[in-house]
């Protein structure tokens, strides 16, 4: 799955708009968890995460992504501890505003989210908006949110709806 992810972001790179082109942004986040009730309690159900992602301009209203994000660990009442990481392969629509300093943008994608104590990887849709502040041509400013939605079957026959929620903040450098 990853390398799939991978071969579609470097093609989207390869066939960009130079005027808009490639960037990459990093970034730190909260992130919260939702597990449909699969464990019996969760001691922090928010932990501090990070974010790194990459991506190419098509114009200035559309763009495509490729994003890891790693949210952190969280301890479980029984199991100990859970790290969740995604990764993901996005497409963005943008709005510019104020002469382009400013960019409103909506999110969607698919990708593979890894959890520690699951017996299966499983495959995750994500949605999110972002506010981005352009300093200049190359550097910018993104604050957004992203939601995971993920589903576990478990070996008795039931299903988990889960969730992962993630506010984060990032530095973006466009190239």
């Amino acid at each position: 799955m990853r390398i799939i992810l991978l071969l579609s972001l470097v093609s989207f790179l390869l066939y960009a708009d130079r005027d808009g082109g490639p960037y990459i942004g990093a970034g730190y986040a909260l992130s919260s968890y939702n597990d449909d009730g699969y464990n019996a309690a969760i001691e922090n159900k928010k932990e501090g995460a990070f974010v790194i992602y990459g991506g190419a301009y098509i114009n200035k209203y559309l763009s495509v992504e490729f994003l890891y994000d790693n949210f952190g660990r969280f301890v479980l009442a029984q199991n100990g501890d859970q790290k969740i990481e995604a990764y993901t392969i996005s497409t963005l629509f943008h709005y510019p505003l104020f002469e382009e300093k400013l960019d409103l943008f909506l999110k969607f994608g698919v990708g593979e989210i890894r959890v520690d104590t699951l017996s299966q990887n499983g495959f995750t849709n994500l949605y999110g908006a972002a506010l981005a502040y352009r300093f200049n041509d190359t550097f910018a400013l993104r604050l957004g949110y992203d939601s995971y939605h993920f589903t576990y079957d478990a070996q008795n026959s039931q299903s988990f709806d889960m969730q992962m929620g993630s506010v984060y903040s990032a530095i973006e450098v466009q190239f």
